[in-house]
Formats: C-alpha cells, structure tokens, sequence
C-alpha cells in the first residue's frame, strides 16, 4: 500500500526559496531542481523506508534523501509521509528541526 505524501508548508517555502536563489543564475536550473525535487519525494510513497536515516535524529521514522546538494526530510509512519524539510546540505539542522518537529525522538 502506498504512504500519502504531505508537504508541511515550510517544506514548501524551502523549495521555494532554493529554487528562486538558483533562478538568480539560471530559471532552466531552478524548474529542473523543482522537477527533481517532486519526482524523488514521489517515489517515497512506495518505499520511504529505504531512505537514510537522519544521523541527527533519534528516530528511524525520520529519514531523508538527496537531490543535488539539498536534503530532503521527512518523518513517515507507515499510511503517511510528512515532508518537514528541503535544506542545502551545509546548513545545520540542529535549529531548523528543534522547530518543525518538537517531541520526535531528539536527544
């Protein structure tokens, strides 16, 4: 059975603010990484499982996958994949997470 994939709304304005900064360099760029951003969440309806756990997490229901230099981060529970957030991968997550996710697992 396939999970449900939701986007929070901060996941969404990350995809977008990554997008209009490669958009500053090349708009052809910036629609490929939105294209690559939504076809690699959506085969997270399948097989969430299979992505990486978060090393910064304390949790296996959090786990996340690459497109290009962003991490792609998400908590799943079997019925539903929750996409938190769409970070470029040298920003530290220890804040971004303490916000949108409070209480999953952090040591």
């Amino acid at each position: 059975m396939a999970s449900k994939i939701i986007w929070s709304n901060a996941a969404l304005d990350d995809v977008a603010l990554a997008s209009e900064y490669i958009a500053r360099d090349s708009i052809g760029y910036a629609t490929a990484f939105v294209d690559e951003v939504l076809e690699a969440v959506d085969t997270l309806s399948i097989f969430p499982e299979g992505a990486a756990i978060v090393p910064e997490m304390d949790s296996l229901r959090v786990r996340e996958i690459f497109v290009r230099r962003y991490r792609i981060i998400f908590e799943f529970n079997g019925s539903r994949v929750l996409i938190v957030a769409c970070i470029h991968s040298a920003r530290e997550l220890d804040d971004i997470l303490k916000t949108r996710m409070p209480g999953s697992g952090r040591n």
